[in-house]
């Protein structure tokens, strides 16, 4: 696998992997709520599996993870761990933060899994309360 900064020509598969996943995983909120724009400002890794497009993390320099995403069929394989890992190799020594939905459970315990612990548990957010998570 690779993992590499975001180029210009990436931007529609990204788009892609974006939508998919977010349908996917955020069943219950409606499809149209997703703006292909959400992380246009931030610092977009890719991750390459065989050549494909599978995943990306976005972040900005104030220690927060705005998005992390694999492609459904890519799921399991190591690669978000491995985004994770990139995205704040440069921050070691700083808490990173990122916030997630309560009723995405499969993102909560991969995050838990990864060392990230709860720092606010149950926020409320329309439409749904989030978990505030810190890895230090």
């Amino acid at each position: 696998m690779n993992i590499r900064e975001m180029a210009a020509s990436d931007t529609r598969a990204l788009q892609q992997i974006y939508l998919d996943a977010r349908v996917e995983t955020f069943h219950w909120w409606p499809a149209g709520s997703f703006k292909l724009e959400d992380f246009e400002k931030s610092r977009v890794l890719v991750a390459e599996l065989e050549g494909k497009m599978v995943g990306f993390s976005s972040s900005g320099d104030e220690h927060f993870l705005h998005n992390l995403f694999v492609a459904p069929a890519a799921q399991g394989k190591g690669i978000g761990k491995q985004l994770l890992a990139a995205c704040f190799a440069s921050k070691l020594n700083k808490p990173v933060r990122l916030k997630c939905t309560v009723r995405n459970t499969k993102a909560c315990a991969f995050y838990e899994a990864n060392g990230w612990e709860i720092e606010a548990a149950n926020v409320a957010n329309d439409p749904d309360p989030y978990h505030l998570y810190i890895f230090r």
